[in-house]
């Protein structure tokens, strides 16, 4: 006997009224990369940055989503997408901003409360994250950065048609020492290597195919695991 999901809530643009909630989520979904941070510490600074989004970028808010709970209300999954207009992620320190090269669209963050977990959410907010990019950014391709001790993720970013490849921006052997070892320090002492991952949006046969690398990018990852 075959069981039906429940229907998925809608996705929602998030508002002023929703950032202490996508706060909660972000500390809770990646309570073990707070690293030297306290859980408020961690959760202040995410309500910190989603409120200078609406203050001085809200183009920004218009390339995220999240999905809500119909009965209690809570956020239960969130997507953040930094597009060609956008800022990075404010959250994250100066030198662990991602930088956008041409054509592309970077997903900052994909979140799940552990409680809901299991029911499609992830995959709904990654085929928007497609459709989002594609359609309304123009994005050549996509692109996202995961531990490479993660994997799991790794492996499901892979069905979903991403490609590990040398990030243009790692800064050589020497940019991805030094991001490893910041990573290393800043989340705990847990995390060192990170892999830079890219899907084609073009229908085309991605590059990143021939230029796969298990070296680490420079930038970040503290929000996909």
């Amino acid at each position: 006997m075959t069981t039906t999901r429940p229907p998925l809530p809608p996705l929602l643009i998030p508002t002023p009224d929703d950032f202490v909630g996508m706060a909660k989520l972000s500390t809770i979904a990646f309570k073990e990369k707070q690293g030297c941070e306290s859980t408020q510490e961690s959760e202040d600074n995410q309500l910190k940055a989603y409120r200078q989004y609406a203050s001085k970028y809200p183009g920004k808010l218009q390339n995220c989503r999240i999905l809500k709970d119909e009965t209690s209300g809570l956020v239960i999954a969130s997507c953040q997408l930094q597009g060609p207009n956008d800022p990075p992620d404010l959250s994250f320190p100066s030198f662990m901003r991602h930088e956008l090269s041409p054509g592309e669209v970077y997903l900052e963050v994909i979140a799940c409360h552990p409680d809901h977990t299991g029911k499609g959410l992830g995959s709904h907010l990654l085929k928007w994250a497609d459709d989002h990019a594609k359609n309304v950014l123009k994005a050549e391709f996509l692109s996202l950065q995961v531990m490479q001790r993660n994997i799991g993720a790794a492996k499901l970013y892979e069905r979903k048609g991403y490609v590990v490849t040398r990030n243009p921006h790692d800064g050589g052997c020497l940019g991805q020492f030094c991001t490893g070892l910041s990573i290393f320090c800043l989340l705990g002492f847990k995390y060192w290597k990170i892999l830079y991952m890219v899907k084609d949006l073009k229908g085309e046969h991605s590059p990143s195919k021939d230029t796969a690398s298990d070296e680490p990018p420079i930038t970040k990852d503290p929000t996909k695991e």
